[in-house]
């Protein structure tokens, strides 16, 4: 889904992805860690993922569990 509230509600696991690529994937409170967020929001965590400024090494790859 597109609508992080209903994401952040119902899912387990969440996985986000940019241009193709799966940039970072876990739990909620495993994502929030892995970015810095500052309030757990699934929005804050995908702004973060997603920004400019967030350079995920591909030796880093994504959160798994």
């Amino acid at each position: 889904t597109h609508i992080m509230e209903i994401a952040e509600r119902i899912a387990t696991r969440i996985g986000i992805f940019m241009g193709g690529k799966l940039l970072i994937e876990g739990t909620l409170a495993e994502l929030a860690a892995a970015v810095g967020s500052t309030d757990g929001t699934l929005e804050d965590i995908f702004l973060r993922a997603t920004s400019v400024e967030q350079q995920f090494d591909e030796s880093e790859v994504v959160v798994q569990t």
